[in-house]
């Protein structure tokens, strides 16, 4: 999920910058076709891929905490006790 956050970040970024700057500020003539509801899909796209991104990074974290715990034991002891049980008496 990473990787694909990756990828549109990188591909819808720009495009969006490029239409926003264009409409916004340079009065372009293509990015002034752009509607509203247009930006806003491009906006979405744009949080959609950093939220992929962030789950990626979460998917990391969670490997790398398993990989570490795969080897712990189930339980420590703490302190061994000398006390000798009824059998070892006899």
């Amino acid at each position: 999920m990473g990787y694909l956050g990756i990828f549109i970040i990188l591909t819808i970024g720009p495009f969006g910058l490029c239409v926003m700057l264009g409409k916004y500020v340079f009065d372009w003539t293509y990015a002034v076709s752009f509607s509203g509801p247009a930006q806003l899909a491009l906006l979405i796209a744009f949080l959609i891929g950093i939220v992929l991104c962030s789950l990626g990074l979460v998917a990391l974290y969670i490997a790398h905490i398993h990989n570490e715990v795969l080897g712990r034991p189930l339980y420590i002891i703490r302190r061994e006790s000398n006390k000798m049980n009824t059998h070892d008496q006899i």
